[in-house]
């Protein structure tokens, strides 16, 4: 009989002797979950804790408040940026660059959102070199400048004007009485101080006036000079002038006095439509006269009211041009 040999099959590892392992359990693996600082709480602490944890675990509501507010940041950001623009007179205008060109800027109010053209030679050196980094950083914008627009018709807004009056006196005559002499004459200047209009085809006018040495409330006044010319101004520009010297006599000696002594000016400003933009008097009840001013021929002798009472001077008055 022929014998077969059985083959043992290789022996199945087995566990070695130990506590058996269970899989954890569900609160065990929520536990593990917990942050670090909550492991190893107590079971009551560990409540109180996650409940705290919670409670300042951001809101949904609060999330949209942080999206929305970081959406508004951004949109400010992007949107134009708004500069004091300082003139060469001090002025300040505050505004965004919308263009540029190589001799003027354009500029949007922040006011009242007009868009404005501003010669670059009438603003600071600082605001020169922010018109240069604007234009570097916005090639597709700094492009040529609109031109200026018309002179200003007659009833829009005023132009805004500075002046300045100073009279230059030379006295001859003694100091105690008798016969004496004034020579007399005003310079002005005059200055446009708007950013962007020019003051084309206007007038200025000056007239000077004497009073009644015998009567400082006198009931007449002396038109001694009555001066026109031209008046054209580009924006910021300042202009100088003066009028010739007036001599006026006159008499003290004691209660009696006669002749004529200085009593002021009227500096009146018309536009091209000869509308009155500007008056500076001395004294300053003289300004509410302006428009009768401008009718007034030199020499003349007038009311208090203006009102022509003679067109030349009484023997004892004195005016002459030296």
């Amino acid at each position: 009989m022929t014998s077969f040999a059985t083959e043992k099959s290789a022996p199945v590892p087995t566990r070695p002797p130990g506590p058996s392992v269970k899989p954890p359990k569900a609160t065990e693996r929520a536990a593990n979950s917990r942050p670090h600082f909550l492991k190893k709480c107590s079971s009551q602490s560990c409540g109180i804790a996650e409940r705290i944890h919670q409670e300042n675990m951001p809101k949904p509501h609060h999330l949209a408040k942080l999206l929305l507010t970081a959406i508004w940041v951004c949109v400010a950001s992007l949107q134009a940026e708004t500069r004091f623009f300082v003139s060469t007179a001090g002025s300040l205008l505050e505004a965004e660059i919308i263009a540029v060109a190589a001799d003027a800027v354009m500029l949007r109010k922040k006011d009242d959102g007009k868009e404005i053209r501003v010669p670059r030679n009438t603003l600071c050196k600082e605001d020169h070199a922010y018109i240069d980094a604007w234009a570097a950083a916005h090639p597709e914008t700094a492009t040529a400048a609109p031109a200026a627009t018309a002179p200003t018709a007659a009833g829009t807004k005023k132009f805004s004007l500075t002046t300045l009056v100073r009279s230059k006196k030379s006295t001859r005559g003694f100091a105690d009485g008798g016969y004496r002499s004034i020579d007399i004459s005003y310079g002005y200047s005059i200055q446009n101080r708007e950013v962007t209009r020019h003051i084309r085809d206007a007038k200025a006018t000056i007239l000077t006036f004497a009073k009644e040495a015998s009567n400082d409330q006198g009931t007449h006044l002396y038109v001694t000079q009555k001066i026109e010319h031209e008046l054209n101004l580009t924006p910021q520009a300042k202009m100088e002038n003066a009028t010739p010297d007036v001599r006026l006599s006159y008499y003290e000696g004691g209660a009696y006095r006669s002749g004529a002594k200085e009593y002021g000016y009227m500096l009146i400003i018309t536009d091209s439509a000869g509308e009155i933009q500007r008056v500076d008097a001395n004294p300053d009840t003289l300004s509410k006269y302006a428009k009768e001013a401008l009718t007034l021929t030199a020499p003349s002798v007038v009311s208090r009211e203006f009102r022509i009472i003679n067109t030349s001077f009484s023997t004892y008055i004195s005016v002459t041009t030296p």
